[in-house]
């Protein structure tokens, strides 16, 4: 008989209602629903499935049945949900160790390699379209790049003198590595803030971002020292 690992699962719900199963030893395995039995029911087929992808990029997962226990369910009782829980899994507090970054960090390599693939073979016409009532293509990456920048973002701790340098630090070497880029490319391309609520939304340019980025701490600078000081000059 084959062997059988029981997996622990998390029932949670996002900002849409929809019921998200989260599976506590596969991170980034999940199954969603528009019931919580649904999203139940749909565990065992992601497990598998996520178990065939970690075989095909070379992760010794073996293929045996599967069989998984609810842990808890985070506001996600009965069938409808009442806005977004953002749950903690029961793992999510524990300590993020090396050992743990190396595995998973090789998972969003391969992961995003997948997707730059894709991302390839799409015409530009097809990057724009979209189906009815859904996101173009071109959103949901957009989508993906936003929500990776803000998953990293919330685990700085705003109020701690620490994290808020490295957050600047951070912020800092994003943006200069960005506008060294375009600065080799002599890159003189016209964008627009599509993310604001400006009709029409903003033009962009690199020389434009650059200026604006030193103006923009000059400026948080100065009121800064004057909260201070009470006087800019004083310490400059």
């Amino acid at each position: 008989m084959d062997a059988m690992r029981d997996y622990s699962v998390t029932i949670d719900h996002d900002e849409e209602g929809v019921f998200l199963a989260w599976v506590h030893e596969l991170p980034g395995c999940y199954a969603y629903g528009k019931t919580c039995a649904e999203a139940l029911a749909n565990v065992a087929p992601a497990i598998e499935r996520f178990q065939t992808w970690l075989r095909q990029i070379g992760e010794g997962v073996d293929q045996e049945p599967v069989t998984f226990h609810l842990v808890e369910a985070a506001g996600a009782v009965g069938e409808t949900a009442e806005g977004p829980s953002g749950v903690l899994l029961t793992g999510d507090r524990e300590s993020w160790t090396p050992h743990d970054w190396a595995g998973l960090d090789r998972w969003l390599g391969l992961s995003r390699q997948e997707l730059l693939d894709l991302l390839d073979r799409i015409d530009d016409q097809d990057l724009e379209a979209a189906g009815a009532g859904a996101r173009s293509i071109a959103e949901q990456l957009r989508h993906v790049a936003t929500a990776e920048y803000l998953y990293t973002l919330w685990t700085f701790d705003f109020h701690s003198r620490e994290d808020l340098r490295e957050l600047l630090d951070w912020t800092r070497r994003m943006a200069l590595e960005r506008l060294r880029l375009l600065a080799e490319r002599g890159d003189r391309r016209l964008t627009n803030a599509e993310w604001s609520p400006d009709d029409p939304p903003e033009p962009w340019t690199a020389r434009k971002a650059a200026r604006k980025l030193l103006y923009h701490e000059r400026w948080h600078l100065d009121s800064i020292r004057r909260r201070l000081f009470g006087d800019s000059s004083r310490s400059m």
